[in-house]
């Protein structure tokens, strides 16, 4: 019965090993192959198949691939030198002649006669290309901020300063015009310095007071005439500084755009005092931030996160790509409400809550 046990047990790993995706060798103590796979003749491009490397010495069979890679002086005493360490060695970059890039896994076990060496090689080819191509698009962002925050933002404060000047002396709606001018184009590239920058990083994440962080974020916008409903709770795992910025450009949304329906919308008193109310609660799995404005007016919701999209003249339409950028970033959700009558309401989920809340010295706030 225990041999018969034994031979199902056989069966099944080499059926396992088989039909792995990833290139499998296993020598034993005099270093003769006892197990490899047709994935591994398939990464090593060998001409021949895995009943014709068993039985073979490892050491001459590693020796006819080592011009395939393209350090292989070292592929053989590398070898050597793992197999004398006899510790295990996880993810080894090897880069191959023909353009791919192979990682290499060794890990050393005993077996019931005696010890044994595994060895795993993995095609990454198309990852590493993909991180390589993610790093030059990088790159070529960093430059992009750099050229934004010295040959656009340098002239533009010698330009705000000059007309500071020149509005002391005269009194010109012409002047007025400039100067809203200057104040978007300022808006505009800070915006595309935290695109450019942060994009979809998130750099360290950690728990964040909700209601802490909301109501510092509510006094860091221009919200003259608005209110801040915070019933926000709880303590979330994200990056502070990004979540900051979330908050802080929903706001600013709402508030811009609130006030075009203030005294439309909302309860008597919003209607009588023309206020903007801006409220930010909890959601199962997640937080919302809702306005008492206008509503939505257009079809498709997503599109209010593409850059070209704004309902405002002066509006830059990068605000909510920057909130879908950090939101994408913490691997989370973000969609708009489409059932709401009145306001713009906006759901973030996929939010993970810390179980207890760290109590914060030191940051007193209160609620707008």
């Amino acid at each position: 019965m225990a041999e018969y046990a034994q031979e199902i047990s056989s069966a099944v790993l080499e059926a396992l090993v088989d039909n792995l995706p990833d290139g499998v060798l296993v020598e034993d103590e005099t270093r003769e192959i006892i197990v490899v796979n047709s994935a591994l003749c398939d990464v090593l491009d060998l001409d021949t198949d895995p009943e014709g490397l068993l039985g073979q010495d490892c050491a001459a069979a590693g020796a006819t691939v080592a011009d395939s890679f393209v350090d292989s002086a070292e592929f053989m005493p590398r070898i050597e030198e793992l197999l004398d360490r006899r510790e295990p060695v996880s993810g080894e970059s090897l880069r191959l002649v023909d353009g791919r890039t192979l990682e290499r896994t060794y890990v050393p076990y005993t077996l019931p006669d005696g010890e044994a060496n595994l060895w795993v090689y993995r095609d990454v080819t198309e990852r590493v290309e993909q991180a390589n191509a993610l790093e030059a698009k990088n790159e070529r962002l960093e430059a992009f901020a750099s050229m934004v925050s010295h040959d656009i933002r340098t002239p533009l404060s010698v330009a705000t300063t000059r007309l500071q000047l020149a509005q002391e002396t005269c009194d010109c709606e012409h002047l007025t015009e400039a100067e809203e001018s200057l104040e978007r184009m300022d808006e505009l590239t800070q915006q595309l310095l935290v695109l450019a920058r942060e994009g979809k990083a998130v750099h360290e994440t950690g728990p964040v007071p909700l209601s802490v962080l909301v109501s510092q974020c509510w006094n860091n916008v221009e919200s003259e005439n608005a209110v801040l409903d915070n019933e926000a709770e709880g303590t979330v795992v994200a990056d502070w500084n990004r979540l900051a910025q979330l908050f802080e450009n929903l706001f600013s949304n709402a508030v811009e755009h609130g006030r075009r329906g203030a005294g439309e919308n909302g309860d008597d008193t919003s209607r009588e005092s023309g206020e903007v109310r801006v409220r930010v609660g909890l959601l199962e799995d997640g937080f919302y931030v809702e306005d008492n404005g206008t509503g939505l007016a257009v079809d498709e919701p997503e599109r209010i996160f593409q850059t070209d999209f704004s309902t405002s003249e002066h509006g830059t339409g990068l605000g909510l790509k920057i909130v879908e950028e950090i939101v994408d970033a913490h691997d989370w959700n973000i969609a708009v409400d489409t059932t709401q009558t009145a306001g713009v309401r906006f759901e973030v989920t996929g939010v993970s809550f810390e179980t207890e809340t760290e109590e914060m010295s030191g940051s007193g706030y209160r609620k707008r």
